[in-house]
């Protein structure tokens, strides 16, 4: 799969962070997902979770069938995610391409590999 069709996008804008639907193919279509963000390494992992993880977020089976990413909504985890990138400006959309991780059965996005999302 090629790297291009793996990526997170953070909308501040609409307060939205989109999973792409080839991102949760990867981790082999999860009921549940959850973000890990790591600000000393600078990178977001995403790993399948399970709904007895509070910090999980459930991924409607509609998603696989659908054209359409995975949304989220979480003004708080943006606004974290946000304090970690000095370049970022408020109200811009950005796109991470991700880094599959098999090991671990995760995603990797590093901040630092960002592209700001012209509309």
């Amino acid at each position: 799969m090629n790297k291009k069709e793996c990526f997170i996008v953070f909308d501040f804008k609409k307060n939205r962070i989109r999973i792409s639907k080839e991102a949760l193919y990867m981790l082999g279509k999860p009921a549940y997902v959850h973000l890990l963000v790591n600000p000393s390494a600078g990178i977001i992992l995403l790993q399948e979770s399970s709904a007895n993880n509070h910090l999980s977020h459930r991924v409607p089976g509609s998603v696989y069938g659908a054209h359409n990413s995975f949304e989220l909504y979480s003004k708080e985890l943006l606004q974290n995610i946000f304090s970690l990138i000095n370049d970022w400006s408020n109200g811009h959309t950005y796109r991470i391409h991700g880094q599959p991780n098999p090991s671990i059965n995760a995603i990797k996005f590093p901040l630092e590999d960002y592209e700001e999302v012209r509309k």
